[in-house]
């Protein structure tokens, strides 16, 4: 169950305010950033005084929000840093369409960034599904047909709370469950497609390293006059080329995450 009302220390609250202005610094909210976070800070003060404590600014505030879909969200001042399962339409293939409410606004305080509410809706049929992130309470929406092409959550609708998720919520859970499937899928045979690539390159590589020592004895043993400068040059040469093949090795893997 996710919550908007979010329980951080006076220290964190503090850190949370100057994270929040650094991140508004310039923009058209940077004066509500400022306005907003002199709030927090003495929301904070008051409650040391009520302890008779200073507890000071903490080192990091990073507040959390799980939440469906989308699972774990991180956020810092305003501003979501990490996201558990990114959401990217790809639902409507199937005639699933997914709306978004957040808090969006410095006012919002150390709610701000967090989600606030989660609409699911068919094609057809318009909205059937609310999710309220303040109280992890879910509603089973009935649309009236007048939700042009809003399709999450457009039109008018009526709604009764439900103890379980709507269908068309596990019905999109389903779908999106199957695309990571397939692209972790994916993922793991490009990876391996990259190891074997990387691994031939090193064999390759080895291959030239060994013709650089055997450039490099023959210039100990030269059988005409000047071999052993040529062969001296072959085997730099052959070395460059290990070092090159390499390095391309490195950057197949690094490319492939690996």
């Amino acid at each position: 169950m996710s919550k908007l009302s979010v329980a951080i220390t006076p220290a964190q609250l503090r850190r949370y305010a100057l994270d929040q202005r650094a991140y508004y610094d310039g923009s058209r909210q940077e004066e509500r950033a400022i306005i907003f976070g002199a709030r927090m800070e003495a929301r904070a003060e008051l409650d040391d005084a009520l302890a008779d404590t200073d507890s000071g600014i903490a080192e990091e505030c990073i507040i959390e929000q799980r939440v469906p879909l989308l699972g774990l969200i991180k956020i810092k001042g305003g501003r979501k840093i990490y996201v558990e399962h990114h959401y990217n339409c790809e639902a409507e293939a199937h005639g699933i369409h997914v709306a978004f409410q957040w808090c969006s606004d410095p006012g919002c305080e150390e709610r701000n960034a967090m989600l606030v509410r989660l609409y699911i809706g068919h094609r057809d049929t318009g909205i059937q599904a609310q999710y309220e992130a303040s109280t992890g309470q879910w509603y089973q929406c009935t649309g009236r047909g007048n939700h042009g092409k809003n399709y999450a959550c457009g039109g008018n609708w009526s709604s009764r709370k439900v103890a379980t998720p709507p269908a068309i919520f596990n019905q999109l859970e389903e779908i999106m469950k199957n695309i990571r499937t397939e692209a972790q899928k994916q993922q793991r045979i490009a990876q391996a497609k990259a190891s074997l690539e990387a691994a031939e390159l090193m064999v390759l590589a080895q291959v030239q390293r060994e013709h650089a020592a055997g450039y490099a004895r023959q210039s100990c043993n030269p059988i005409y006059d000047g071999q052993a400068e040529i062969c001296i040059g072959k085997a730099g040469m052959a070395g460059a080329f290990a070092d090159r093949t390499e390095a391309r090795a490195k950057l197949v893997l690094a490319e492939a995450g690996l």
